[in-house]
Formats: structure tokens, C-alpha cells, sequence
């Protein structure tokens, strides 16, 4: 479908494709501009039809219940320390899993 200039984002037609979306957080979910716009994107693509699921690498999820609430899934990953060999293997595991067609 082309979009012209006058066309707004009510006209557009949704897309019958639903992708599985990643979406990966250091910190997750505190309440600062970042995490802000995370959450609008992953309740805006589960409100599209489309399987969310955050995972964050801390255990800060204070947004959980309200990314949750939008059918997105949250999985803390736990980092600890700066390099975590065993947090790249559980989100390796985590991610062949799920199958992400984005992340």
C-alpha cells in the first residue's frame, strides 16, 4: 500500500504478518525517557498482533505488571558482573527458544 502525504496513521491497514519481537533492556523498566519509549514500542507491536517479549539483564523490572498488561512477556536475564559468559548462554538458549524474527 503507498501512503500519501495527507494520509494518517488511522487509514493505514494493518498488516496481516506477525513477527516475533526481541526487544533487549540493561536496565528495564526504571521510569526514565528510554525505558518510556521501550514500553510504548513493545505495548505498541503487541497491540499489532504481533508476540513481544522483553528481556532485560538486571532484575530492576518495576514496568513488568504494565508491559505485561499490554501481552508483553518479561524474562530477566540476571547479569552479574561485566562480562557474564553464563547470561550470553541463557539468552542464546532463550533466544533459540523463541525464535525471534527481530531482535
Amino acid at each position: 500500500m503507498e501512503l500519501n502525504s495527507s494520509s494518517t496513521v488511522a487509514d493505514r491497514e494493518v498488516s496481516a504478518v506477525s513477527y516475533r519481537v526481541m526487544l533487549v533492556a540493561s536496565t528495564l523498566l526504571e521510569f526514565g525517557g528510554a525505558e518510556k519509549q521501550l514500553v510504548g514500542l513493545a505495548c505498541g507491536l503487541a497491540q499489532r498482533g504481533h508476540q513481544v517479549v522483553v528481556y532485560t539483564l538486571t532484575r530492576k523490572v518495576s514496568r513488568a505488571a504494565e508491559l505485561q498488561a499490554c501481552g508483553v512477556r518479561v524474562v530477566v536475564g540476571e547479569k552479574h558482573g561485566k562480562l557474564d559468559l553464563r547470561l550470553a548462554l541463557n539468552m542464546r538458549a532463550f533466544v533459540r527458544e523463541f525464535r525471534p524474527d527481530v531482535v
